[in-house]
């Protein structure tokens, strides 16, 4: 049978594209150089063309964090369609949520350079105030259900973040900042590559006076400070032409000063008081990789291990401390081939096996925990391209937990191309969520644990069509989705139980990204979202509409830019809690509306000057009922590269 020699040149060089990638991890070539296709990393575990997932994936690149001059990754994370950021109030530091379409954020899974990071200890959520955007270069955000693949904490989707890998010539930069409520800043970094060694290292320190995290209109007016100090790095070596390791790590350290809740008045608010909790995580990850067949078979076997521990204290005396720790051994094998026939076909398999164990240490004066689940799962994947037009995939996984029945996940995705440019892609998936240490067997004498708990288990799907204008400067995304939780559990009370019933989620996200010049660039994003409890309420911290968006313009031949953002939350509901054995009732927040302005220029071509204004407009507004949010603030700094 004759093959088209053209379709079977583009077929092996986009294979070839594939497999390079993979051992390469190679990035976007600079502006007037040719650009391989873009590819991701999270949707599929190994790297794909965005072209080819058919998942709803946004990728945020280290340019439009440096644009917004980003202090934490929460404040980045906003510009994402189908996210609700909650922060307990203050600003950098305090208690953060993300929920991916209206999941809980503890049914979102949280990846730094392949280490999972949700905390046991926390509930099983990853808590993004103490995660400053220093050092980082990448990150994806995977929406919708991802258990088959990822497992347990994957019910809403991933957020994976990747910091940035050394190449070339050595390269570095510092920068410092200061500003509003005795806010200063400071961060250095250096990477590069020396024969067989590649390297990046980073390292960061925060401390602001901050504001009162119980509200100044309910009479608060304490200051609570923060620190945080974050150091990390990666480092590679290619021990062979076809065999590398690579070690990563990062280390946070911080304290914050936190205030009180009120147990007495009606109703409880957050109160002023003499606490803070000291915070620290260690993660860590070594992993080796082997090439076979020319990179089309690859292996990939590694060990990680995430620790987040606080302190708490009420007067500088420790009062409690709960440390969550979660280890993990992988093992990961990629083939990637082609098939002769009447149409060009690529195929991509991934198998895996894992092991992870979490434990939890929580003492104080009421509880001693120390507990720990263990879970083996295996899973698998099957892609295949048609006549580079049509991509298939289908992944499978199956959790054997030493607590709970074994529970089995799937997903399936589509991606379509038309010859117009036109995108179609859909999805229908799975998932689990595991109850967590705490739930299962409690922490104080007051919270009682449910060893009869059973794993949530959500299904959900998503359609969704992008299309380009104007030879590509404009391109338009919108999708629709619809999320379904049985079994979910709720912890309030003095025990865990799961609700019986079905929570439904279900929206329309829609984005959009336009350059009418080559100067200027525009960014913006909207989620509508309807949210149902079992028992027919609104889902609380999910607002009903979320919009953002950002536009860059540069001027002076480069020299300088200024960037304007703008995010909008309609009004949310939140719950407000009362002395017991009063019910809690429900609260409307008020919408707001966060106006940043930023600008650079750059002095030399090593020398760059920087500021920014935050919440301009200085609105008065609470993302949590009673917790306080900054006003208008403003920061100026330098930053210097060699």
């Amino acid at each position: 049978m004759h093959i088209n020699p053209r379709r079977r040149s583009r077929r092996l060089v986009g294979l070839a594209v594939l497999a390079v990638s993979i051992t390469s991890r190679a990035g976007l070539a600079q502006d007037g150089v040719p650009r391989l296709p873009e590819t991701v990393v999270t949707a599929t575990r190994l790297p794909t063309s965005v072209e080819r997932v058919g998942s709803s994936i946004t990728v945020i690149t280290e340019q439009q964090i440096r644009e917004r001059q980003a202090t934490s990754v929460a404040d980045v994370l906003r510009i994402v369609p189908g996210l609700a950021i909650s922060r307990s109030g203050a600003g950098v530091g305090t208690t953060t949520q993300v929920r991916i379409r209206g999941a809980e954020a503890n049914q979102t899974l949280v990846l730094i350079d392949g280490v999972e990071v949700n905390d046991p200890g926390g509930g099983s959520e990853f808590d993004f105030g103490h995660l400053l955007a220093s050092g980082i270069e990448r990150i994806e955000v995977l929406r919708g259900p991802q258990s088959a693949l990822y497992g347990s904490d994957a019910i809403g989707g991933v957020i994976n973040i990747i910091t940035r890998r050394g190449s070339g010539e050595p390269t570095g930069f510092a920068s410092t900042e200061a500003g509003s409520f005795r806010t200063v800043r400071a961060d250095a970094g250096v990477s590069g590559s020396a024969g067989l060694v590649d390297y990046s290292l980073y390292a960061t320190g925060y401390r602001s006076d901050g504001i009162s995290i119980a509200s100044r209109k309910r009479g608060f007016d304490e200051s609570d400070g923060y620190a945080n100090r974050t150091v990390g790095g990666r480092f590679g070596f290619a021990l062979l032409d076809n065999l590398r390791m690579d070690l990563t790590g990062r280390w946070t350290q911080d304290r914050l000063d936190t205030d009180g809740f009120s147990g007495t008045t009606s109703p409880n608010i957050a109160i002023d008081d003499r606490s803070d909790a000291l915070f620290r995580q260690r993660i860590g990850r070594a992993q080796g990789t082997l090439d076979l067949l020319d990179g089309q078979w690859q292996h990939v076997a590694g060990i990680s291990i995430a620790d987040t521990r606080r302190d708490f204290r009420d007067n500088k005396v420790q009062t409690g401390t709960v440390d969550g720790i979660r280890r993990k051994l992988d093992y990961q094998t990629n083939l990637l081939y082609a098939t002769e026939g009447a149409v060009a076909t690529e195929h991509a398999t991934v198998l895996g096996l894992e092991h992870e164990d979490e434990r939890v240490i929580s003492r104080n004066d009421f509880a001693d925990v120390d507990r720990r689940l263990e879970t083996t799962s295996i899973f698998a994947q099957q892609g295949i391209t048609i006549d580079e037009a049509l991509t298939i995939t289908a992944s499978g996984r199956h959790d054997w937990n030493d607590r709970f029945e074994d529970a089995g996940t799937y997903r399936l995705s589509a991606a379509y191309v038309l010859d117009t440019g036109t995108k179609l892609r859909a999805s229908y998936g799975t998932g689990t969520k595991a109850p967590t240490i705490f739930e299962l067997f409690g922490f104080t004498s007051t919270f009682i644990g449910n060893p009869n708990l059973v794993p949530e288990e959500s299904k959900g799907w998503d359609a969704g069509v992008e299309q380009s204008f104007l030879e590509g400067r404009l391109v338009a995304d919108i999708a629709y989705f619809d999320t379904r939780i049985e079994n979910l559990i709720e912890g309030f009370g003095n025990t865990a139980r799961n609700v019986p019933g079905e929570s439904r989620t279900r929206g329309i996200e829609f984005g959009v990204t336009f350059r009418p010049l080559h100067t200027i660039d525009v960014a913006g994003s909207y989620t509508y979202m309807s949210t149902r409890s079992a028992d027919g309420e609104a889902l609380v911290r999910r607002p009903r509409h979320v919009a953002s968006l950002t536009a860059t313009c540069r001027f002076l031949d480069d020299r300088a830019s200024a960037t304007l953002g703008i995010d909008w939350n309609a009004e949310t509901r939140d719950l407000q809690f009362f002395p017991f054995p009063q019910p809690s009732h429900r609260v409307v927040l008020d919408d707001y509306t966060l106006l940043r302005l930023a600008g650079t220029y750059r002095l030399t071509e090593h020398l760059q000057v920087f500021g920014r204004i935050e919440n301009a407009l200085n609105e008065q507004y609470e993302e949590l009922f009673s917790f306080a949010t900054p006003g208008r603030a403003a920061y100026v700094g330098v930053r210097a590269s060699f």
